[in-house]
């Protein structure tokens, strides 16, 4: 009798669309498990089955995520064949330093990519691609894509009205609204900023690294190792993850500064280079944007 009810009981679930996140397992336990997947991994968990994606998509789901602050930040790249101009966003992890792909950007073939503006939202795990050209016809894009890094896919944002000049994109209201008048200053050099602090990498000669000293306003040299010009080939781009600097260079090399301050009375900071050369499998890519690097909680916010 014990089995025959159990087959019934097992067949009423099976009516329901009805079964277990990981067999032998209760679901709140296996729900755990999958909170701990790793970026992209839990996006990708979606198609195992019917019952996981209906539990990594439930708004309860996210919340869990969020109360459990793990935050785990990941640099995002957009790179380009720089014979063929195909578009190719990597991202790396800079525990494992592993790179992976995401998915293609919903943009047509036929683009310039050094004209794609691009930025993150961290705290809500997205990146914005903003404007563009097209390569066939030399026109200006007025289009928004989006990534999100808590489904790994691409979606198309509201367009601005003119692509020739600046605005401010709201993400709460998904539109677009007019910019401070000084929004378009640009500064020398590359910069990133560590800790509060302003710091410019040159990209002439030997690339020296510089940081801004705000109660003198003025720009001093960061001592330390020499920038590893031979391995990395020009153009460069920057950004700052976890206290440190990274720079990706044509064919995706990365070199990795750690920034400390001087023990000696004449304070001061120094710089510690490390290169991180890329796989073979990666083909000859062009870094153009290090748009953030998102803290990601294996979920939308971050």
């Amino acid at each position: 009798m014990a089995d025959l009810s159990g087959k019934k009981e097992e067949k009423a679930g099976e009516k329901h669309g009805v079964e277990p996140l990981i067999p032998g397992l209760p679901d709140e336990v296996a729900e755990l498990c999958l909170l701990y997947l790793p970026y992209p991994h839990q996006a990708l968990a979606r198609s195992v089955s019917s019952s996981w994606n209906r539990a990594i998509t439930d708004p309860a789901f996210l919340v869990s995520k969020r109360s459990l602050s793990l935050s785990l930040p990941y640099m995002f790249v957009l790179a380009f064949h720089k014979s063929t101009a195909r578009i190719q966003w990597q991202a790396l992890d800079p525990r494992s330093s592993r790179w992976f792909v995401l998915p293609p950007m919903p943009c047509p073939k036929t683009v310039c990519p050094p004209a794609f503006a691009c930025a993150s939202l961290p705290r809500q795990g997205r990146l914005l691609v903003l404007g563009g050209m097209r390569s066939d016809t030399e026109t200006s894009m007025d289009s928004t894509f989006i990534y999100r890094s808590s489904t790994n896919q691409w979606s198309t944002g509201a367009p601005h009205a003119d692509p020739t000049i600046i605005l401010r994109y709201r993400p709460e209201s998904g539109r677009w609204g007019p910019a401070a008048k000084d929004a378009h200053g640009a500064g020398p050099g590359l910069s990133v900023v560590l800790d509060g602090r302003l710091f410019v990498i040159s990209e002439h000669g030997d690339c020296p690294m510089k940081v801004y000293a705000p109660d003198l306003d003025t720009w001093e040299y960061v001592g330390g190792d020499r920038f590893p010009r031979e391995a990395m080939q020009r153009p460069f781009a920057v950004n700052g993850v976890e206290g440190r600097v990274y720079v990706v260079s044509c064919g995706l090399n990365v070199a990795i500064g750690s920034v400390y301050e001087e023990a000696d009375d004449g304070g001061g900071f120094c710089v510690k280079w490390q290169v991180l050369v890329a796989p073979e499998s990666i083909p000859r890519l062009r870094s153009f944007k290090l748009p953030g690097a998102l803290c990601l909680k294996h979920s939308i916010h971050c």
